[in-house]
């Protein structure tokens, strides 16, 4: 086995050889021999595909574990361990939701109106319809109950299963103290992977540990390294603006000198299966899951909010109905004014977030916003993001602070001033 001692010690780029930073990089990645290291939000992304892509992903993973190139760290494979039941309970969440916001089919009219012919008509098309609602909830239910049997073992579980085993999942052979000094120095100086998510509860380490693993397996094969992930913060990619553009440069050269000279190169999952071949309407499927990189993650929250307001609205609220605005994540109108609200995460710095919310600005005037609303959805420990949360209030009229991203949410702080989002977003409340 290769020797791994260098990955311990602290990489400092440029400092020992000056002249690197003139020296071009190997960085273009051979997908024909090189390893590819999945990351854990690629590992979740079929939970949000279909039937017709996940049987793509498993032919292209089937291929590269045939061909020994496909690589899981085990910080990933617990990382999805832990999130799985979360994902699967938010799936049931959402088939109860969709029966729960099924209209209800009442008509009641007054009863000067009963007799006409225009009103009995009516009353026959509401008739089927509510055989059809029925039919449509108790679908729903039978779906329900079929989602809450996937404890443990779901669609995508079994393909994981037959495919993962002990020759795809590597540990990191580091000592669990010297990963943690480690972690400290490198997040100090800044160095990436990892140091934007410092503030989670463990410290941000989960990051840190996949590119410790990748590199040590990267080494004893001698092999370049294609990651797949959909994390596109600035610990990982250089970015311009809202865009990931290109690999940390920190990252290329650290692997290159710890890996002989190979290259390593990071794509998300749609490009990923472009490469390896799959189908076209695969790939645009996946990535219009990717579209927006600026909120990743952050439409399946707009999803629930959505949701969770529509459940607790009342006809008194006049804030029933949705309108477009551009650049917003969603938008409501009542008779004199528009509640315009982002969602976003806390992963990006206050330029880029400025940017996106100056544009919203911009059309909002144009649609008459009267109350700009950010919603910052964040995980870890909510206190380490209390001076963000003030920084939205700097860029925006109201800010509302949820905590728990995907897998359901409370609320810690609101000072939003549409009375529906004070009621359905009141602070210690979960949705």
């Amino acid at each position: 086995m290769a020797d791994d001692s260098h990955s311990r010690s602290l990489f400092r780029p440029f400092a020992t050889n000056a002249v690197q930073a003139f020296t071009p990089l190997r960085t273009k990645v051979d997908t024909n021999t090189a390893l590819v290291v999945l990351d854990t939000n690629v590992l979740l992304a079929p939970y949000k595909t279909s039937a017709t892509a996940l049987n793509e992903i498993r032919r292209i993973y089937t291929q590269l574990r045939s061909e020994k190139r496909l690589v899981i760290p085990a910080q990933v494979a617990r990382e999805f361990g832990r999130n799985r039941p979360n994902l699967v309970a938010s799936l049931y969440k959402q088939v109860v939701d969709f029966r729960t916001l099924a209209i209800n089919g009442r008509y009641e009219p007054p009863p000067v109106l009963q007799e006409l012919p225009e009103h009995k008509k009516a009353r026959e098309a509401l008739d089927k319809m509510q055989e059809a609602l029925k039919t449509f909830r108790s679908s729903l239910d039978a779906l329900a109950n079929t989602v809450a049997q996937w404890q443990h073992t779901d669609p995508v579980l079994d393909v994981y299963e037959r495919l993962f085993d002990g020759s795809v999942v590597h540990e990191l052979a580091i000592p669990a103290e010297e990963v943690e000094k480690m972690r400290k120095d490198r997040y100090e100086a800044k160095l990436p992977p990892g140091y934007k998510d410092k503030g989670k509860d463990d410290g941000g380490i989960g990051d840190l540990l996949i590119w410790l693993t990748l590199k040590q397996v990267a080494r004893q094969r001698e092999l370049d390294v294609l990651f797949v992930t959909e994390d596109a913060k600035e610990d990982w990619f250089h970015r311009a603006g809202d865009t990931p553009v290109f690999p940390r440069h920190e990252l290329a050269l650290e692997f290159a000198e710890h890996v002989y000279g190979r290259a390593f190169g990071q794509t998300n999952l749609s490009d990923f299966l472009r490469t390896f071949g799959a189908k076209e309407e695969v790939v645009a499927e996946v990535r219009e899951n990717e579209r927006d990189p600026f909120t990743q993650g952050a439409r399946a929250v707009q999803r629930r909010i959505l949701n969770h307001i529509a459940s607790v609205a009342t006809p008194d609220d006049h804030f029933a109905r949705q309108v477009r605005v551009p650049h917003f994540s969603f938008s409501y109108a009542s008779d004199n004014a528009v509640c315009g609200a982002i969602v976003v995460e806390d992963g990006y710095s206050s330029t880029e977030l400025q940017t996106r919310i100056n544009r919203a600005v911009l059309h909002g005037r144009e649609m008459k916003v009267s109350e700009f609303v950010v919603v910052l959805a964040v995980d870890g420990e909510y206190v380490a993001h209390l001076s963000r949360f003030a920084e939205m209030l700097s860029f925006a009229d109201s800010a509302i602070l949820v905590h728990g991203w995907e897998t359901g949410f409370v609320t810690f702080l609101n000072t939003a001033k549409h009375p529906t989002l004070r009621r359905a977003f009141e602070v210690n409340t979960s949705f």
